[in-house]
């Protein structure tokens, strides 16, 4: 009987890819909500560029929620197709149990806030997500403004008991008064992964736990990431990621204003730049709060103890006008951890988000195309997809058609190995994602012979 089960779940699967369906707004439908209301699990809602005054939900389907931006890898339609919440509620709302199948990408979200129906709502922001665990890459999510709420909370994205993966975000302008945590990021018993977002103008007043990021009973891991200092007023620093009873991995991101922690809250953090102009370190610890920090080869404002840790100028490009690129001279450059990770360039890991060119001996290793990373192309049955390549680690496919339908999706084996074989002879993108967020789309050439 289980294994007639165990064959019939795979069978509807299987079946389910088969037919999924991209469903085009507004020609299909004239709401982007009503093209999710007529999805079901593997759909994509393929979004043309435009102003949509909608609030979503995704009604706990897995579906890609996407503009043109996932089709064409053009970062143009990001700011051209945009969702406007009206200050009515969140803009997004994943609270039905979506997985990391869920998608979403390509979009400007504007003005989100609390729900408004509610006297006494809990949270609010740009996207909500509630027991959801959605992929949330490559949006921008501005302008979110909360009520003055007693003890609510309110971020440019809000997760609660969810393992969202967030990669490659511009969150701004997000403000509210008279709430206990407030971020551009805020997780709320939830493991979040947070790789290459940029995150600023994090503003607000009488605010228990603000930051850029802003965590409570979480676990966060932090990768790339530039977070400028946050605006409290009341409060004692400008913290760019701010931890309550939560734990924290850290590697090579730009803070601008400080690590806050608080009650048995852990920090694991390398090749990190914090800077924390409003008090005398980087690291500020509530009231001699029990926290663990474990600090290595970062440059920390006040210095902090630990190997390779120094306290000095990053030199900055231009950062006030939030370029912290590092300049030429800059003292980050080759001193990371020199067991880690070397550098796109070959070179000993930089300090902060950002790695500086260099040319070892005048000669550079070009990044792979694509392409490169299928083999052989044109293929018949099988192709190889190259899972370990240069600095990069992939570790998902998803296969589509050039009228953008979803064909085929998974996670990539451990040979590479890829069947295609039961696609009809044609060309088809792939997108290929790696572990550090990024989205590398190839072109896939199948023949009948």
């Amino acid at each position: 009987m289980r294994t007639q089960y165990l064959l019939l779940l795979t069978w509807c699967i299987g079946y389910a890819n088969a037919n999924a369906q991209t469903i085009r707004i507004p020609a299909d439908y004239p709401t982007i909500q009503a093209g999710i209301d007529h999805a079901a699990a593997g759909d994509t809602v393929l979004v043309s560029p435009g102003i949509y005054s909608e609030n979503l939900n995704f009604n706990g389907l897995d579906i890609v929620l996407a503009s043109f931006y996932l089709t064409s890898g053009s970062t143009d339609f990001i700011a051209q197709t945009i969702i406007d919440g009206g200050n009515h509620t969140a803009v997004i709302t994943l609270d039905q149990g979506e997985s990391s199948y869920a998608e979403i990408t390509g979009f400007t979200l504007v003005n989100g806030t609390h729900d408004e129906s509610i006297q006494w709502p809990e949270f609010g922001g740009g996207i909500v997500c509630l027991g959801a665990s959605p992929f949330i890459h490559h949006n921008r999510i501005l302008n979110c403004r909360g009520r003055a709420l007693n003890y609510s909370d309110f971020g440019g994205i809000y997760c609660r008991d969810s393992g969202a993966r967030i990669f490659e975000n511009e969150i701004d302008s997000i403000e509210c008064f008279f709430v206990k945590k407030l971020g551009g990021i805020v997780s709320h018993r939830s493991a979040l992964i947070i790789h290459k977002n940029a995150i600023r103008n994090i503003s607000g007043g009488y605010v228990f736990q603000g930051g850029g990021v802003s965590a409570d009973s979480s676990e966060l891991d932090l990768f790339r990431n530039v977070i400028a200092e946050g605006h409290f007023d009341l409060a004692p620093y400008t913290a760019s990621v701010r931890l309550f009873n939560s734990s924290l991995t850290a590697i090579n991101n730009t803070l601008a204003g400080e690590l806050a922690l608080d009650t048995a809250s852990i920090a694991g953090l390398t090749n990190n730049i914090i800077l924390g102009p409003s008090v005398a370190s980087g690291i500020y610890v509530f009231n001699n709060a029990e926290a663990t920090i474990d600090a290595r080869y970062n440059t920390i404002a006040g210095g902090w103890p630990g190997a390779g840790n120094f306290d000095a100028d990053p030199m900055f490009a231009d950062p006030e006008h939030f370029d912290f690129h590092l300049s030429e001279s800059s003292p980050c450059i080759d001193a990371g951890d020199p067991f880690f990770s070397v550098d796109p360039d070959g070179t000993r890991a930089d300090i902060g988000a950002f790695s500086v060119e260099q040319t070892p001996n005048g000669i550079q290793d070009p990044n792979p195309f694509p392409d490169q990373l299928l083999y052989p192309n044109p293929a018949k049955d099988y192709v190889k997809i190259l899972r370990q390549y240069a600095f990069l680690t992939l570790d998902r496919y998803v296969v589509f058609s050039l009228d953008g339908k979803l064909v085929d999706q998974g996670p990539i084996a451990a040979d590479g190995n890829l069947y295609v074989g039961k696609f009809p002879a044609g060309i088809y993108g792939i997108r290929l994602y790696s572990v550090d967020g990024k989205v590398h789309t190839c072109k896939l050439i199948k023949t009948g012979y």
